[in-house]
């Protein structure tokens, strides 16, 4: 349904006018480390909208996709928000 009524289009118009376009990865990565707090979201939800985020850019869908999936995977061992074990 959002694809249909236009959300996504729109998301990401805004993004491509937020974020500049050399720090789409960075940022994919950073939102992938992140999404370990809600559990397997990343896997589910994060790494589809990366594809459909480059796609709409016109660019290659699986860089974005990739970006996304490194991030998520590197985040279940490095969350920035966890605390250091205690010895």
């Amino acid at each position: 349904m959002a694809e249909n009524s236009g959300l996504f289009a729109a998301i990401i118009k805004k993004i491509a006018r937020v974020i500049p376009m050399n720090w789409l990865p960075l940022v994919l990565v950073f939102l992938g480390i992140m999404s370990s707090i809600a559990t397997d979201a990343g896997y589910l939800v994060l790494i589809p909208l990366a594809g459909l985020l480059y796609g709409g850019l016109g660019k290659n869908p699986l860089i974005g996709m990739a970006a996304a999936f490194a991030g998520v995977s590197a985040g279940f061992s490095a969350n920035l928000t966890r605390p250091r074990p205690s010895m």
